[in-house]
């Protein structure tokens, strides 16, 4: 219900009154509103960055992986976050994405304190505005790396026992 007051052309004073239905109106606000926080509560880290590699939007996680505030994490560019060996990759994975409009790859990150995050990263070009910007997320694969290099690991024990047994082994694999 709009208001409005009102003086009409002989002097009198008045009112008008306005009915307006806003159910569609705040229906879509709810939803923006339950959108905006699924994504800043996302378990995975979510971020949107300009083709120099500048954030525009973080989600809540990325701080979190990363050891940054939200307003700090969003200051950083790529460059920052990215270790050497990835960071010489930002030229070539943004070439891909302009052609491709998405790509998907590892990397590792810096955390503040120093020490090395292994990410997985599925990223896509969107429209933001008038501007074409990349949407990515990504999940940290430490714990994914960690048991892989356990398992190399183990394999090459077993083949060094395998190869260099002075007896013969044979494997019999049970039906």
């Amino acid at each position: 219900i709009r208001i409005v007051p009102l003086v009409f052309g002989w002097g009198k004073k008045g009112v008008a009154v306005r009915l307006e239905d806003q159910t569609m109106e705040l229906l879509a606000r709810e939803e923006n509103s339950f959108l905006a926080d699924m994504l800043n509560d996302s378990p995975l880290a979510i971020t949107v960055v300009d083709f120099s590699g500048n954030h525009l939007y973080s989600n809540t996680m990325n701080g979190e992986l990363h050891g940054y505030s939200a307003a700090e994490f969003l200051r950083l560019n790529l460059r920052d976050i990215d270790c050497p060996q990835s960071a010489e990759k930002i030229a070539v994975r943004m070439n891909t994405l302009k052609e491709n409009g998405k790509l998907s790859f590892e990397v590792e990150h810096v955390h503040k304190d120093g020490h090395r995050i292994p990410l997985e990263v599925h990223a896509k070009v969107v429209k933001w505005g008038e501007r074409d910007v990349i949407v990515s997320i990504a999940t940290d694969i430490t714990e994914r790396k960690r048991a892989e290099a356990e398992i190399r690991e183990s394999e090459d024990k077993f083949r060094t026992i395998f190869e260099h047994s002075p007896y013969p082994i044979a494997i019999n694999s049970a039906p």
